[in-house]
Order: C-alpha cells, then structure tokens, then sequence
C-alpha cells in the first residue's frame, strides 16, 4: 500500500515549490494564509474533471495511443483542455482580491501555486500505483504545471496594463497555447522514443 508515502512525497514536493515561489516574491509577501487558501483550492477544483470528463466523454472519442500526432490530438482535447481549465480557476478567484493581486508576479505565483494544487492531488493518485516516478513528477510535471498556467496569467495581466488589449481575446489565446503545451510535453513523454525529448522541452 503506497498511498500513505505516496501522498508524503506529493506535499513533500508542493511544500518544496512553495516555499521557492514565496522566496521569489521579493517586494511584497502577501500573508500566508492566501497561498494556502490558493493552495487548497487548486487541489479541490481537481475534482471537477469527473463530472466534465463524463459529460464531455472525448477520452472514449479519440485514441490515446499511435504516432506523434495521434498522441498530441488525444493529449490536447482529452487530457489538457480540461486540466487547464480546473487550474487556472483558483487564479481567477484570486483575482478578485485585488489587494492581494497588485504586483506583477503576484500573477505568476498564485497561478503557480493554484496549479501545484492541481499536481499535488494528480501525484497522490500516481505515487499510490507507483513510487518509482516520483522523481519525474516531481522536476518535469511539477514545473509543466506552473509553466501552463502562468502562461495563461500573466497574458492577463498582460492585458491589463496594455492599452488597448483584451483581457478575453489574451486568456482565450493564452489557454489555447497552454493546452498545446501541456499536450506537447504529454504526447513526448508518453513514449519512450520520444521520452527525452519531453525532458528537454521542460528544461528549456
């Protein structure tokens, strides 16, 4: 029985970035409580994939295995499409407090921490099947997961200060370009022939 250590090794992980992302915010730390606050809510709006993923069945739909581009469609419209979509909305609760949110890295670090939600609760059911990913979980997915969603933030706050741009037309390209990179990394990671490539992509 491994979800017990499997789910130490998840916080393990997340307490790690945590405190890397409160270390980077220089000028003004915001008060704990409102990571943490992020924190849990990334983790519960995981569960949100359930009930999409039964109404909107398009893993049954397309082929999850094959060559690369086989691989990348399944990735984007079943895997990614929806994860990005349930990380990215405790950023969205967060920016209604605008008290909190009023430094540009703000934007980054709660759609980061948001995310680490999100991949906290995935590595708990990973880590209970097997311990020996932890360490890819833990340097590559980890990382992917923050990298997509603040994508999506920080053209949001993109938007905000450039006059001119629109917020919806920003978050709607951002998340297009956020799922296909989550579906690249997926689909490269997927397979062995292309597992390195994968790594190298996270680590550019």
């Amino acid at each position: 029985m491994t979800i017990i250590p499997g789910a130490i090794a998840a916080f393990l992980i997340a307490a790690v970035y945590l405190m890397f992302l409160r270390e980077m915010d220089i000028f003004e730390k915001e008060k704990k409580r409102f990571s943490i606050m992020c924190f849990i809510l990334g983790a519960l709006f995981t569960f949100l994939l359930i009930p999409l993923q039964m109404k909107f069945p398009i893993m049954e739909w397309l082929p999850s295995s094959g060559d690369f581009l086989t691989r990348f469609k399944f990735h984007f419209f079943a895997v990614a499409f929806f994860e990005e979509f349930v990380k990215i909305l405790p950023f969205i609760i967060m920016l209604r407090l605008p008290k909190v949110m009023d430094e540009s890295f703000d934007y980054i670090k709660y759609a980061s921490v948001g995310a680490l939600g999100f991949a906290t609760v995935e590595n708990v059911l990973y880590f209970s099947r097997s311990l020996h990913i932890i360490e890819g979980r833990a340097f590559y997915t980890a990382v992917l997961h923050m990298f997509t969603s603040s994508v999506i933030a920080y053209s949001i706050y993109y938007a905000r200060v450039k006059k001119g741009k629109s917020i919806i037309t920003s978050f709607a390209l951002s998340y297009v370009l956020a799922v296909a990179l989550h579906a690249l990394y997926n689909a490269l990671i997927s397979e062995s022939e292309t597992h390195i490539l994968g790594v190298a992509f996270v680590g550019v």
